[in-house]
């Protein structure tokens, strides 16, 4: 995704949110969540493989147990 589409897309974002941000943030902002889209659009595409249709995130299930929601014996 090329810097100024998400600079627009943050800008959309904070303008719905109504969120006032300068210059300055709207492209610190916007250089972070573009390194974060192009790191997660990667990893969706690995995962998206034929070969790995059935691995599921198992930090899901952990973080389910260690936060009490589900009881270690269950």
């Amino acid at each position: 995704m090329s810097t100024s589409n998400v600079e627009e897309r943050v800008k959309v974002l904070a303008a719905v949110a109504d969120l006032p941000l300068e210059d300055h943030r709207i492209s610190a902002i916007s250089q972070i969540l573009g390194r974060w889209l192009t790191a997660a659009n990667v990893l969706s595409a690995k995962m998206s493989a034929p070969g790995l249709a059935q691995v599921t995130p198992i930090t899901g299930i952990l973080q389910t147990v260690n936060h009490g929601e589900v009881s270690h014996g269950e």
